[in-house]
């Protein structure tokens, strides 16, 4: 049985599948935060935002507050 495990795993594949998906989180985080900022400094609003970045308002009400009044 460990042998069948071992011959179907690929560690190169099995890492580039982490860096994919930490490209994405990364990605994904970033456009929250740009998002937050346009929200945050008035230019747009926190319902399109939402809907741009795929997630609630709740969401980029967080965003808003843990970015502290930084500029993104």
């Amino acid at each position: 049985m460990v042998d069948m495990f071992m011959d179907e795993y690929d560690e190169e594949k099995i890492a580039r599948l982490f860096r994919r998906d930490g490209y994405r989180e990364g990605l994904r985080e970033g456009t929250i935060r740009a998002l937050a900022g346009l929200v945050r400094d008035g230019l747009l609003d926190i319902i399109i935002a939402a809907e741009r970045a795929g997630v609630t308002e709740d969401e980029i009400r967080l965003a808003i507050d843990s970015n502290g009044g930084d500029s993104c």
